[in-house]
């Protein structure tokens, strides 16, 4: 492997370990990382992930209560895979997208409460 593989391995981990901090309630030491490790990333060259991780960055601004600032790092990994055609992640993306839309909503839509309202018979003998 060389000095540049290498080089974006370490991105790779030092991104996926400030995910890790976010998740576990240190949001901004995560965010902190992550954005190190994005920047470490990009100096190597590698785009192939970097939606990707982009998606990631903003479920964890999502997390400090940043909505616009993680709803801007979607927009910038769907812009990439637009531009590169590689949609591995797309998913994942509109996934954490309507995750922020939602906490960015003063109160629930109509439509999503529709998919989330639980029904009273379920669980009940003979309900299902």
């Amino acid at each position: 492997m060389d000095g540049l593989a290498w080089g974006a391995r370490l991105a790779n981990e030092t991104l996926l370990r400030g995910w890790a901090l976010a998740g576990q309630g240190q949001v901004e030491e995560g965010i902190a990382q992550m954005r190190q490790g994005m920047d470490a990333y990009r100096a190597t060259g590698a785009e192939v992930g970097r939606p990707y991780f982009l998606a990631l960055l903003g479920e964890a601004y999502g997390k400090a209560g940043q909505v616009a600032e993680g709803l801007a790092m979607l927009e910038e990994a769907l812009a990439l895979t637009q531009e590169s055609g590689t949609r591995w992640c797309e998913a994942e993306i509109y996934r954490v997208k309507g995750e922020l839309l939602l906490k960015a909503e003063d109160r629930p839509s109509p439509r999503f409460t529709a998919f989330t309202t639980p029904l009273p018979h379920v669980g009940e003998e003979g309900g299902g």
